[in-house]
């Protein structure tokens, strides 16, 4: 699954809100960024900490 954020809070995150998770089940996310340099070349950087949450 791929989530895309709206838009920027008013200090300056992002976030994404998973929606329909069944009781007990566990989701694991992790941010990243994609950008082009002035050649156009494309990186991406996955951020290094990954989180979880189980749905009560």
């Amino acid at each position: 699954m791929r989530a895309k954020s709206s838009g920027p809070t008013e200090t300056g995150q992002y976030m994404m809100n998973k929606t329909k998770v069944n009781s007990g089940e566990t989701w694991y996310a992790r941010a990243y960024l994609v950008y082009k340099d002035s050649a156009g070349a494309e990186t991406v950087i996955y951020s290094r900490s990954v989180v979880s949450g189980t749905m009560p």
